[in-house]
């Protein structure tokens, strides 16, 4: 359900940028560049504030691991060490949010979505001509 989110904005937003260039370049209406601009721009908030939030989690995590790769183990009882381990194996492990399988929730993630939604306006542009 959230990819269909993900890529139903992803269009949304490449239209509206394609919108704006429309509205630019053959007849400036203010109400409807404002409208545009103010579509695509809630998109784009909504999508880094998202993807900060999961690399936030994702920074957490490491934090987590680097906490436990500190502790002096050494002093802690036996029980303890091996939930120590465990961490450990499990920390060394690179931690993703996945969605669907398909997109990892991260700024690098963010980014891919703002270069397709480029990619997706130069494609409306070039198919106008």
């Amino acid at each position: 359900m959230f990819f269909l989110m993900i890529v139903a904005g992803m269009m949304c937003t490449a239209i509206n940028y394609f919108r704006i260039f429309q509205i630019v370049s053959f007849g400036f209406d203010t109400e409807k560049f404002l409208s545009s601009i103010v579509f695509a721009q809630t998109y784009v908030l909504y999508l880094c504030i998202g993807c900060h939030i999961g690399q936030q989690i994702i920074d957490h995590n490491k934090l987590v691991f680097e906490t436990v790769y500190n502790v002096q183990w050494y002093i802690a009882p036996l029980q303890i060490q091996k939930m120590i381990l465990f961490l450990l194996q499990r920390g060394s492990k690179t931690f993703t949010l996945n969605i669907a399988g398909l997109f990892i929730d991260s700024l690098e993630g963010a980014a891919t979505l703002m270069k397709a939604i480029l990619s997706y306006f130069t494609f409306l542009h070039s198919t106008q001509r």
